[in-house]
C-alpha cells in the first residue's frame, strides 16, 4: 500500500465540522485582522458502514483486551507469532462491541513481525459478520526512522475492500498515518476521516510518551497516548486518551502473560462528547495501530539455555520514528551486559 492515492477532496461528499469553515474563500470571523481558521473538509460516513457506526455509537470509554497465545508463551520467537485477536467492550456496561481478528500470512509474520502487512477484521459482538476492515501495509523495521513513505506506519479502515480510488473514497471510514520524522522524540500519528490525506486534513493527532516508553516500564506505570485536536495549544488530550494499562501487580498470571507474550490491555476514553461515531471508530483504529507499532515487538523477558542467560528489555527509546530497545542481558559473565539492539 506504499504510495496510496488519496482522493481529491472535491470528489468527496463534504459536511462542515464543528469549529471549521466549509468555504476556503470565506472571510474569517471577527472581520479584518482576525486570525484565519483552518479549513477542514469532512467526508460523509460510508454508505455501507452503518452497522459499525451504530455499534460504537456515542460510547464514552472502550476497553480493548488482546487475547494471549499459548504458543507464543511457550516459545518467544518470531516463528511462533500468532495472528492477534482483540475483544473490544464498553467500559461501563461490560458489553462486547467488536471482536477483532488479524488476517495475515504466516511467512510474513515469521519474517517481518510486527511490521508485516495485515488486515484487521472488525466483527459484530456475536462474531458473525465483518462490519469493517483495517488495512495496515508492510513498512520497514522499527529501527528505521520515518524519513519516507516506506517507513511511515499507516492504517486505513473501510467498510468494503475496493481497490479503485472512487470506491475507496465512498467506503472509507478514516485513516491514520505517521508523519515524516514521526514527531521527533514524541510519537505522533495524524488521524483523518474518509479518504482524505491525514497529513493535510487530520481532525486529530495522537501523541505518545516522550522519548522513553515500554519494556519494564509497562509493569510500573500506564503508557498514555493523548488524542488532541490539531489546533490545540497543549496536546493534553482534549479529544480523548489511549491508555495501555499496567498489569495488576496482585495477579501473577497477568504479570506472566505480560512478560512472556505480547498480551496487552488498553482503554480509549472519548473526552469530547461532540465526537461523532464516525470519528470514534477511526480513533479506535488508531489504538490498534499503536499496539502494532509500539507493543508488539519481542517479549520483554526471555531466557536462553546455552549458555544460560536471561535477557529483558528495560525500556524503548523513540527517535524520529525509530524504536531502539535498551536491553539487559545476565548470563555466565560476572557482570550484566547492556544491549542497545
Amino acid at each position: 500500500m506504499g504510495g496510496r492515492r488519496y482522493v481529491n477532496e472535491e470528489k468527496t461528499p463534504l459536511t462542515v465540522q464543528k469549529g471549521y469553515s466549509a468555504d476556503a474563500d470565506a472571510a474569517p470571523e471577527g472581520g479584518e485582522g482576525a486570525p484565519e481558521r483552518r479549513v477542514l473538509p469532512v467526508p460523509s460516513p460510508p454508505r455501507m458502514g452503518a452497522a459499525a457506526l451504530e455499534a460504537i455509537g456515542t460510547r464514552e470509554k472502550l476497553h480493548v483486551r488482546q487475547l494471549p497465545s499459548k504458543l507464543e508463551g511457550c516459545c518467544a520467537c518470531c516463528c511462533c507469532a500468532r495472528p492477534n485477536k482483540y475483544d473490544v467492550y464498553d467500559a461501563a456496561t461490560k458489553e462486547r462491541v467488536f471482536w477483532v481478528e488479524e488476517e495475515s500470512g504466516c511467512r510474513h509474520r515469521c519474517c517481518c513481525n510486527p511490521n508485516h502487512a495485515l488486515q484487521l477484521e472488525l466483527y459484530d459482538k456475536d462474531k458473525k459478520h465483518v462490519l469493517a476492515t483495517m488495512d495496515r501495509p508492510f513498512r520497514m523495521c522499527g529501527f528505521c526512522p520515518a524519513w519516507g513513505e516506506s517507513c511511515q506506519q499507516e492504517g486505513v479502515t473501510y467498510a468494503k475492500d475496493l481497490t479503485d480510488a472512487e470506491g475507496f473514497a465512498q467506503h472509507a471510514y478514516g485513516s491514520v498515518k505517521q508523519p515524516i520524522c514521526g514527531g521527533c522524540f514524541v510519537p505522533k500519528l495524524n488521524v483523518a476521516l474518509g479518504a482524505l490525506n491525514p497529513q493535510e486534513y487530520n481532525f486529530a493527532e495522537v501523541h505518545g510518551p516522550t522519548f522513553c516508553y515500554g519494556g519494564c516500564t509497562e509493569l510500573c506505570r500506564e503508557q498514555k497516548f493523548y488524542i488532541s485536536s490539531p489546533d490545540a495549544e497543549f496536546k493534553e488530550g482534549d479529544l480523548g486518551v489511549i491508555v495501555k494499562e499496567r498489569p495488576d501487580p496482585e495477579d501473577l498470571k497477568d504479570l506472566k502473560e505480560e512478560l512472556k507474550t505480547c498480551y496487552d490491555e488498553y482503554s480509549i476514553a472519548f473526552t469530547d462528547s461532540a465526537l461523532t461515531p464516525h470519528q470514534r471508530l477511526t480513533l479506535l483504529s488508531s489504538l490498534l495501530l499503536v499496539d502494532y507499532m509500539f507493543f508488539e515487538r519481542s517479549p520483554d523477558c526471555g531466557c536462553g539455555c546455552c549458555p544460560p542467560t536471561v535477557k529483558f528489555t528495560v525500556c524503548n527509546f523513540y527517535v524520529c520514528g525509530a524504536i531502539c530497545p535498551l536491553s539487559l542481558k545476565i548470563g555466565h559473565d560476572p557482570l550484566p551486559s547492556v544491549l542497545y539492539l
